[in-house]
């Protein structure tokens, strides 16, 4: 499995794993991979908000 599939899992099964770092968006970085997605829960959803770069400039990663 690759780790952003295992990542998905790993929120589908326990998306409240992660703890919120700001306006209600939680974070899970790939172990593998410089990346991190940032996501939200709204009632029983989930809803991606952005998958970036980690060593990107931030202002490129605006969502």
């Amino acid at each position: 499995m690759i780790p952003s599939k295992k990542s998905i899992a790993i929120i589908k099964k326990n998306p409240l794993l992660f703890q919120i770092r700001y306006d209600n968006v939680r974070i899970i970085f790939f172990k593998s991979f410089p990346y991190a997605l940032h996501y939200s829960i709204y009632e029983n959803c989930i809803v991606i908000k952005s998958i970036f770069h980690t060593s990107r400039d931030n202002e490129l990663n605006l969502f």
